[in-house]
């Protein structure tokens, strides 16, 4: 299991061409959907782990209703069930006001940056930025672990399921027999 503490770093570009720039944008995109996803694991962790019992519908349920707020939104909830002090609200507002940078303005911001090779460098420069910006918010592993372990899911349990995940996605590569 990944638990974010792992050395990590954004990858250097090969080169300035369009497909670049789209990498890494994708790049950017996939390390904030990781911490939107961990923030959701946190905020159902804490609304789950004060009740004394759970059911599989109440965590499904509890799942369902979290998705559908916005990184913004899941982030104004945990802040006001637990105390983050201020330097992690400060990585997570940084982080809050890249990824939307990023989703709703980027491109457009650099319409003419895109069609030079300088400028297409400067968008990957950019980009990179961006994404340790939203990287350095991706720090909630050891808090929900633990609250989900109050719960009744425990690290083996996740554990188990990224094992399944894993042999599907082998088995769609290799094309062999479904796996069992």
């Amino acid at each position: 299991m990944v638990s974010g503490n792992e050395k990590w770093e954004v990858p250097t570009p090969d080169g300035d061409q369009a497909k670049e720039v789209y990498a890494f944008f994708g790049l950017a995109a996939y390390t904030a959907q990781v911490v939107e996803a961990a923030l959701l694991n946190l905020l159902v962790g804490l609304e789950l782990a004060r009740q004394p019992t759970i059911s599989r519908q109440q965590f499904e349920q509890a799942f369902d209703q979290a998705d559908k707020k916005t990184l913004g939104q899941l982030l104004r909830k945990i802040g006001s069930q637990v105390p983050l002090g201020a330097d992690v609200e400060s990585v997570l507002g940084e982080a809050l006001d890249a990824r939307n940078y990023l989703c709703h303005r980027f491109f457009g911001d650099h319409a003419e940056d895109f069609l030079s090779a300088v400028g297409r460098r400067e968008m990957i420069a950019e980009l990179r930025e961006l994404t340790e910006k939203i990287h350095r918010a991706d720090r909630f592993y050891e808090v929900t672990v633990t609250l989900f372990e109050r719960i009744g899911v425990s690290v083996g349990m996740v554990e188990k399921y990224i094992a399944e995940s894993t042999k599907r996605a082998k088995w769609r590569d290799d094309g062999d027999d479904e796996p069992t």
